[in-house]
């Protein structure tokens, strides 16, 4: 996936693109990138979700917000109730962004999402090996504990 860039992700010949609500329009992508792309969708607010239309978007991005480095100008945090209500509304599967850590998976699984993007959890850390195996670790045990 690539973020933001529907030319990039042509370009790559990446599986999709995952756009906010103020890059381009979903429609376009999909009429770029055609019917098999993976195309994502930040919200934040349930109009939002609620306004995403599955013809288009195969899932959104629900915007948790928690401080990260790679977002240094985001929004404050929603927390997990408001996390819970915005999937609650969504038609689509739904995965928590914004500056998570392992140590959120199980409250993001609770409250609904499907999974988790991530990008300094795993890119900022000295061994991404390991840090993308102690998420994955972290995302199968809350699985396992929901059951």
């Amino acid at each position: 996936m690539v973020n933001d860039d529907i030319d990039a992700a042509s370009a790559a010949e990446v599986d999709g693109v995952h756009l906010g609500q103020d890059d381009v329009k979903v429609s376009e992508a999909r009429a770029r990138l055609g019917p098999d792309a993976i195309i994502g969708l930040s919200c934040e607010t349930v109009d939002q979700v609620r306004a995403a239309d599955p013809g288009v978007v195969d899932y959104l991005g629900i915007e948790t917000r928690f401080p990260t480095a790679s977002k240094p100008d985001h929004k404050p945090r929603i927390g997990l109730r408001c996390l819970a209500e915005l999937v609650g509304s969504a038609t689509l599967q739904s995965v928590a962004i914004g500056g998570l850590k392992q140590e959120h998976a199980a409250g993001l699984l609770a409250a609904g999402c499907e999974g988790m993007a991530v990008v300094s959890a795993i890119c900022g850390q000295p061994d991404t090996e390991r840090a993308a195996r102690a998420l994955r670790h972290a995302l199968d045990m809350a699985r396992a504990a929901a059951r």
